[in-house]
């Protein structure tokens, strides 16, 4: 994962919604710590960002529930 971001911010890409589901692996029994982030309709150019001001909250036991 923090390949992928470094790549990201390397050519100057927002993701903009990173979460579990847009996060695969690849070929889980041949290389099984290969993933590959997907989804990028809300990406932007890091020089078309502006800052938000708000936070999300998690509520951690919905997300311990489902597993």
């Amino acid at each position: 994962m923090a390949v992928a971001l470094k790549h990201l911010k390397s050519v100057g890409i927002i993701h903009a919604d990173l979460k579990l589901q847009n996060v695969m692996l690849v070929n889980h029994q041949q290389e099984p710590y290969r993933i590959k982030v997907i989804d990028f309709g809300l990406a932007c150019e890091t020089s078309a960002a502006t800052v938000a001001t708000h936070f999300l909250i998690l509520d951690m036991t919905v997300m311990f529930d489902s597993v």
